[in-house]
């Protein structure tokens, strides 16, 4: 074992053993055996342990990946999912030698602080992820894609194998059993694309609940996969208020998109790329997207390989990092018909990619966890269809593709009003209302944030609302909703007194949900 000192650090150069449970082989010789034999070269004496679950024979990740462990030859043992393709095996020996000097008992590629930023450069599927970081800093956890812990460690502590959390939160779990050991738990850049297919959230609120049974003193612990919290709040999914909450982070996104229409005049669409690039490639020429990720100040990988091609299902992706000043470049040299996607674009250069496309077939994306993105080559008639739909058309703008029937030219449109609900000057809510051009007017949907729930808020702005319009109002809720019963019941006693009314109505063309409460009043 080497040591070198700095000004600033203590690298320690150490062997590693890289160790994948796997159900896969295609996926995982696309991904993980072909960057172990691509770069194997650059980083002698790496040790590879496939560890074989094609069968089910380990009921958990933690269980395979202990059986690997326990026949790791090396200083420090690197867990990785089988869908990672690593772009520097030089890069993973370097970082585990800042573990070692650095006393950490875990260390990842991505996880996430306690101010609940995502820390730690990665390639997720399509897009650019995390804020970069060069050396290793403290996080609540890490992601299970990669994290690595000195085998020592690892052999006395092994990775737990309960069945709560045989597939999911593993690497967050042994986190916190290393922090209560007195270890450090951190992220440091390394450079990786994880090319997964699928976002298998099946028990994973069983994985938290038993984080949140184990470590009631370390809570709330921020995860790629949400908050373990102490309590979980009551699921309402199947009620009026989970299905609308989408709505919140809608208008959210709406406002934001409002300059990049300004500055691009191009169609835009409210969707993650992450889970739409499958959508996308199947509707590709030859079933084969250009993927640009516009990597800003920080280089993305230590090798400079160029692009890399992967499979993801029946298509082909070729993916690559460039500076935003070499993306014009890039689209000029593609073949003529090819489907690009550039994803972690800064706002304010939208408009001048866009400019320089030779066609005017391209949508600009936007979604709150990614960013900005944009697509070029696709025709609004090729792209995914759920595109079109209410959660992905912004505030204020025409759907992609028009409706194919459209109302009678003398149908005058219903008309819609959104009232913001605000709190010293921030949004803490909205509603809608339909029929403001005639009576009755019926309020739609309304949301508060859960920060300004209890405070009387929302019933502040419902009063407010009913008595700016004065005229005859419907209001519709669920009785399996005592909530939003308990609420719009004292909204219509508090307006209307005695006079509110209330009918029970079938909801339409949904015969199995019970039949809505509608409150009739008049203001």
């Amino acid at each position: 074992m080497s040591r070198t000192t700095g000004n600033s650090s203590v690298t320690v150069n150490s062997s590693v053993s890289i160790v994948c449970v796997y159900n896969d082989p295609a996926v995982r010789r696309e991904c993980l055996d072909r960057s172990v034999r691509a770069y194997g070269r650059h980083a002698p004496g790496v040790e590879y342990l496939p560890v074989d679950n094609v069968d089910g024979r380990y009921r958990s990740a933690g269980a395979a990946l202990n059986h690997g462990a326990s026949l790791a030859g090396n200083d420090v043992v690197v867990f990785v999912h089988q869908d990672v393709f690593l772009h520097s095996l030089a890069a993973v020996i370097r970082v585990a030698g800042q573990m070692q000097a650095g006393g950490l008992g875990v260390l990842g590629a991505v996880g996430v602080r306690r101010d609940g930023r995502i820390t730690g450069r990665i390639r997720d599927r399509a897009v650019l992820l995390g804020v970069p970081v060069q050396q290793p800093v403290d996080v609540d956890s890490v992601d299970e894609l990669l994290f690595m812990v000195p085998r020592p460690l690892v052999l006395r502590h092994p990775l737990t194998e309960s069945p709560d959390m045989a597939w999911h939160a593993y690497g967050v779990e042994y986190g916190l059993r290393v922090r209560r050991l007195g270890l450090r738990v951190g992220v440091t850049d390394i450079p990786l694309t994880h090319n997964s297919r699928t976002a298998n959230l099946a028990r994973l609120d069983v994985a938290h609940a038993a984080i949140a049974a184990r470590y009631p003193e370390m809570l709330p612990v921020r995860t790629t996969c949400g908050v373990v919290a102490r309590q979980t709040a009551r699921s309402s999914s199947s009620g009026w208020l989970g299905s609308q909450r989408w709505r919140y982070s809608w208008l959210r996104e709406s406002l934001t998109v409002r300059k990049a229409r300004r500055i691009t005049g191009a169609p835009i669409v409210l969707a993650d790329i992450r889970r739409d690039v499958d959508n996308v490639i199947e509707r590709a020429p030859g079933r084969r997207l250009r993927i640009v990720n516009c990597s800003g100040e920080a280089r993305f990988m230590d090798a400079d390989g160029g692009p890399l091609e992967l499979t993801r299902g029946n298509g082909r992706v070729v993916v690559d990092a460039r500076q935003i000043s070499d993306i014009p470049a890039v689209l000029a040299a593609g073949p003529p018909g090819s489907w690009f996607l550039l994803t972690n674009m800064p706002q304010e250069d939208l408009g001048d990619i866009g400019a320089r496309w030779r066609s005017n077939r391209q949508v600009v994306g936007f979604h709150a966890g990614i960013g900005f993105w944009i697509l070029l080559g696709a025709a609004a008639a090729d792209l995914p269809p759920h595109w079109r739909s209410e959660r992905s058309v912004p505030l204020g703008t025409r759907r992609l593709v028009p409706e194919p029937c459209r109302p009678p030219a003398q149908a005058r449109p219903e008309r819609l009003l959104l009232h913001l609900i605000r709190t010293d000057s921030a949004l803490a809510g909205f509603i809608f209302i339909r029929g403001l051009s005639g009576e009755p007017r019926v309020v739609g949907d309304f949301f508060v944030v859960r920060a300004a729930r209890r405070k009387h808020v929302g019933h502040a702005a419902a009063l407010q609302l009913l008595r700016l319009h004065p005229g005859r109002w419907e209001i519709a809720f669920q009785e399996e909703n005592p909530g939003a019963a308990r609420f719009w019941r004292r909204v219509g006693a508090d307006v209307a007194g005695h006079a509110c009314r209330e009918e029970r109505r079938p909801v339409p063309d949904k015969p199995w949900i019970p039949p809505d409460t509608w409150l009739l009043l008049s203001t």
